[in-house]
């Protein structure tokens, strides 16, 4: 038989259990709580640094590509890259001065932009192609230079040239230069016929991997 003098005994252990628990669990809740607040501060933080980060990136980028806009345009416009337009046939021995001096007029921007792989003048009048180091037709350099899988050099030559706008950005992943290949951006630059440089364009091979 439990006697009366049991009873305050056994609300004194449930009062100090009771408190013991309270002890334990109200500091688990609020290291909870103070857990998912840091957690949320600590997520917010990380997030704007990435936002911050990809924005710093996409200015560098654009930054980037509008400098190869501009040089692009300077070339084009240049009247000693112009006067070759007037060659019908430049690769004859009557024109390979003129082609020699238009080379000489191309600067060397690989060098101070490694973003840069190469750049490359068209002529459309003439079919020729040149740069600071080559100049030749636009078959030879579609046929031996660079060349693209899934396309022809014919095909792709027009789709490079004489396709999309004026103005224009073409991915080329896995694009063979000299048999090497490279994920290449190429950024091709012309002016609407009509123009004193229209029937020039520049393609500037961008290396995805260093810009």
């Amino acid at each position: 038989m439990v006697s009366q003098n049991d009873f305050p005994v056994k609300k004194f252990f449930r009062r100090l259990l009771l408190t013991n628990v309270l002890l334990f669990i109200v500091p688990v809740i609020i290291v909870i709580i103070m857990f998912n607040y840091s957690s949320s501060i600590i997520e917010e933080l990380t997030l704007n640094s990435h936002l911050s980060v990809l924005e710093q990136a996409k200015s560098i980028i654009e930054g980037k590509l509008e400098e190869i806009e501009n040089i692009a345009y300077q070339i084009i416009s240049n009247p000693e890259i112009q006067k070759l337009k007037r060659e019908d046939k430049p690769l004859h021995y009557t024109g390979i001065s003129s082609v020699l001096n238009t080379r000489k007029a191309l600067n060397y921007y690989q060098l101070t932009n490694d973003f840069i792989f190469d750049y490359f003048i068209v002529y459309e009048n003439s079919d020729l192609i040149l740069n600071q180091n080559i100049s030749c037709t636009l078959d030879n350099f579609f046929g031996d230079y660079i060349k693209y899988s899934g396309m022809s050099s014919v095909e792709f030559c027009d789709y490079l040239i004489r396709g999309n706008n004026a103005q224009d950005y073409i991915s080329l992943s896995g694009l063979s230069v000299r048999n090497v290949k490279h994920d290449i951006l190429v950024y091709k630059c012309s002016l609407p016929y009509g123009v004193n440089s229209s029937g020039i364009v520049a393609l500037f091979l961008i290396d995805i991997l260093q810009i």
